[in-house]
């Protein structure tokens, strides 16, 4: 059972742009609250950047700061400790989460020890499964090119979690977000608390 809420709390995982912020917006109108191993970075970078971190979030900033946040997050602070996001997000749930009641809807679970520390917690684990074609065509039309996509998705944070038997998965096609939230409720009303 999730920290005394009705919903219970998700662990999303998937490539890029493959709809995992979409569900959370979908599900905040439910109840759930987004939670981000990636919060504490953007609010790292944004302060070396000398920008709000709300920016980090908006278009054109967001695909534009991508690869700076993944050297950050991986090949910078993940290299000092493995954990360093983990124990930022262990730290949030064993201090403050004993008072936010709230479903939570983690959508950018990328590595194995993050999605262990979440399943520790009792989220169902669900995979956003797009194909890496789709994900390919949609970062070229957004001017990325080929090399340029091939680096961003060969990235550990775009590879790990490829690793990990999830508990559930969702078919994630390009231009069905209906479809997609309709998997995704499916698995909240057979998983109530």
């Amino acid at each position: 059972k999730c920290f005394g809420g009705h919903y219970p709390h998700l662990a999303l995982s998937g490539w890029m742009r493959s709809g995992k912020d979409s569900i959370a917006n979908f599900l905040r109108p439910k109840g759930y609250y987004k939670g981000s191993f990636a919060f504490a970075l953007k609010e790292e970078v944004a302060r070396a950047a000398g920008v709000p971190v709300e920016a980090m979030s908006e278009e054109p900033l967001r695909t534009q700061i991508r690869p700076v946040l993944q050297a950050w997050g991986t090949e910078f602070r993940r290299a000092q400790d493995p954990d360093y996001w983990v124990k930022k997000v262990q730290r949030y749930f064993e201090v403050e989460n004993r008072v936010e009641r709230r479903p939570l809807v983690f959508t950018d679970c990328r590595f194995l020890n993050e999605l262990k520390l979440l399943k520790s917690f009792d989220f169902i684990t669900i995979k956003v499964d797009m194909k890496r074609e789709d994900v390919e065509a949609y970062l070229m039309k957004q001017g990325k090119g080929h090399d340029e996509i091939q680096k961003l998705l060969g990235h550990p944070s775009e590879q790990e979690w490829q690793d990990y038997d999830f508990d559930c998965t969702v078919r994630s096609v390009m231009g069905d977000l209906e479809g997609l939230y309709a998997q995704v409720m499916s698995i909240i009303e057979t998983r109530q608390a």
